[in-house]
């Protein structure tokens, strides 16, 4: 059985959003981002069909633009996330 698509990318946010360091680590939308994101990586797990909520992309849009000149690497991993997404037709 082949990976969910949205699984690596979600793997990399993942590790990401845990290297942000304080107090940026505890913004309420990266805390909201990180659960999301924890969810959604056990749902590809189990289910090659899984689609995550409309709200996911629109906070991962928020973050990128909140966090892109802070933390780079965290933004560049949420954009790997709404490529797959839009090449998932979601």
């Amino acid at each position: 059985m082949n990976p969910h698509p949205l699984r690596t990318p979600l793997e990399h946010l993942q590790t990401e959003l845990g290297r942000v360091p304080p107090p940026e680590a505890t913004d309420p939308l990266l805390a909201e981002v990180r659960h999301a994101t924890s969810i959604l990586l056990a749902r590809t797990t189990t289910s090659p069909t899984v689609v995550p909520h409309p709200s996911f992309r629109e906070q991962l849009s928020i973050a990128m633009d909140r966090f892109e000149v802070l933390h780079p690497t965290l933004a560049a991993a949420i954009a790997q996330v709404v490529d797959t997404l839009n090449r998932m037709g979601i």
